[in-house]
């Protein structure tokens, strides 16, 4: 097995995902991750670029048999943690906004800003689930 089938392994059980689960955030099919992961078969284009952007992996550090896997945190491209975290806090807004607006709500700052935070901790720990949640905090504000 080849250190770039190694780190394919390694990212995929860091992340605490089942090869169905790596490849249905990143489209593709499960038995092309196995096959990946045990050499039998090279990642495309495609696969390395949706790998890197839905799991923010550093492709260097991936594709560059020299780095070795380390224990800690996976290497992650540089700045791009932010930037998903500032399109979450977007999609956050939008959707307090839009389900106040459709129940037709006001809001006061404080309360907008809590239902945002709220809305922000549920994209993160729910992904796309969130949204009936969102719906009903919103509703009860």
């Amino acid at each position: 097995m080849s250190d770039f089938s190694e780190k394919i392994r390694h990212v995929r059980e860091e992340m605490k995902l089942s090869r169905r689960a790596l490849g249905d955030l990143i489209g593709v099919a499960e038995g092309k991750i196995q096959k990946i992961e045990i050499g039998s078969q090279r990642a495309d284009h495609e696969f390395l670029s949706h790998l890197s952007k839905e799991t923010l992996i550093d492709l260097n550090w991936l594709l560059d048999d020299s780095q070795p896997i380390l224990p800690g945190p996976l290497p992650r491209r540089g700045d791009q943690p932010v930037r998903r975290d500032l399109d979450r806090l977007r999609l956050s807004i939008e959707a307090v906004e839009e389900g106040l607006d459709a129940f037709g709500r006001v809001a006061s700052p404080d309360i907008k800003a809590g239902l945002v935070a709220a809305a922000y901790e549920l994209l993160q720990t729910e992904g796309e689930k969130a949204a009936a949640q969102i719906i009903r905090l919103v509703r009860t504000a």
